[in-house]
């Protein structure tokens, strides 16, 4: 039986996760490790994620502004709202940081749209596309101002009915749609 093998066995029986044979503790130091694994050793030794904490996750924040920053400036000033799907990662500090870089959300369900709205991304910054929308979800949405896709010339008159005298029509910046 190798080492790792072994040390693996006795990890279980303490009951401790596996033991990676590229970083096995107390055989390599951190200073060859890159700041993910850095980041993940700090969570095993400061307790975060050990036996009693199975799961955790971790997001890059740095990573993610770059992101946001590269195709802020791939696009320049075109005038392009760029969404991130709610559903992608629906956890309020992750779209929170969107929101704060200045992405858009894209929610397809209530459920979503309120956490966009407590994540703080403003009503003008939600688009609220989803394939079966109820007069009720496009009432909410007009509403509060948030952007509707709408996917279908049926869809489009259940907008238009429901689409208060005084809204701004969004729809003559993209073009018009006679009959409606």
């Amino acid at each position: 039986m190798d080492a790792n093998a072994e040390e693996n066995r006795e990890s279980r029986k303490r009951g401790e996760g596996r033991v990676s044979s590229r970083y096995a503790p107390g055989r390599h130091g951190t200073a060859g490790l890159g700041p993910r694994d850095r980041v993940v050793r700090e969570a095993v030794r400061s307790g975060l994620v050990g036996p009693a904490h199975l799961v955790a996750g971790f997001v890059d924040t740095d990573g993610v502004r770059a992101s946001v920053r590269d195709l802020r400036e791939t696009f320049g000033h075109a005038p392009v709202l760029h969404t991130f799907a709610a559903k992608a990662a629906s956890l309020v500090p992750v779209l929170r940081l969107l929101a704060d870089c200045g992405m858009g959300c894209e929610v397809a369900s209530p459920g979503e749209l309120r956490l966009a709205l407590a994540a703080g991304f403003a009503p003008s910054m939600i688009v609220l596309d989803s394939p079966a929308k109820t007069c009720e979800e496009i009432h909410q949405a007009l509403a509060l101002g948030v952007a509707l896709n709408a996917d279908n010339l049926d869809e489009l008159r259940r907008i238009h009915a429901l689409r208060p005298a005084d809204s701004a029509d969004q729809l003559n910046a993209r073009g018009t749609v006679s009959g409606l």
